[in-house]
Formats: structure tokens, sequence, C-alpha cells
């Protein structure tokens, strides 16, 4: 699943990443578990495995990024292949390599469409 995004939007909010992932999917007419939840439903979610997403062996296109930091998932980001994901990086969107953060890669998941 391709997804198109745009570099350089601000986001001013508590969780910028999943505001920014949720509003990815939707500009691509994509549902998610995301979409009309509070950031804070967002990372229980994520801690649940993420329902209404496959878990991936590894990333492709359009797959959510789920990032920790100090043993807490605090970060998502979609992956847009050939290494680069889309993410929110001092409240503005980016786009980065992976590797960069392979480290601090939970998992990636496969929307249920």
């Amino acid at each position: 699943m391709a997804i198109t995004v745009t570099a350089g939007v601000d986001y001013n909010c508590k969780y910028p990443c999943f505001h920014a992932a949720a509003d990815a999917y939707a500009g691509n007419g994509i549902g998610t578990v995301l979409a009309d939840r509070t950031p804070e439903e967002w990372i229980e979610l994520c801690e649940a495995g993420l329902p209404g997403y496959d878990r991936l062996d590894k990333p492709e296109p359009g797959a959510l990024l789920v990032f920790h930091y100090r043993d807490k998932l605090w970060h998502v980001g979609v992956y847009l292949g050939c290494d680069k994901f889309f993410h929110i990086r001092k409240n503005r969107t980016a786009i980065e390599r992976l590797n960069k953060y392979s480290k601090s890669l939970v998992g990636a998941y496969k929307c249920q469409i």
C-alpha cells in the first residue's frame, strides 16, 4: 500500500506523531484504529498489540511503525519504503531513514482494511 504524505506540516499537540499517522492514513482513504481516539487510548492500543492490525516480520510501505523510548511505547510513524519513514520530529512532519531508529523499533503493523 502506497502512502502519500506531506513533509513540513506543523503539529503542536501532546502526541503529534499519532495525529500525523492518523492524518496520513485518512488522507489516503484508510480508516484506522487511531482515528477518533485520545492519545492515551492510542498508547493503550499500541501496548495491546494494535487490534485491527497484523504484525509484520519486516516493514512494508504503508505499515504503521511503533517505537519505544526508555521501555515505554511513545512514538509512531508510517513506513514509506526504501528504508524511509514519515514521522514527527520537533512537532513537524519529517521523512527519515528507518535504520537510524532501528534499535527503538518495537514493530511494524499492517492496517486491516
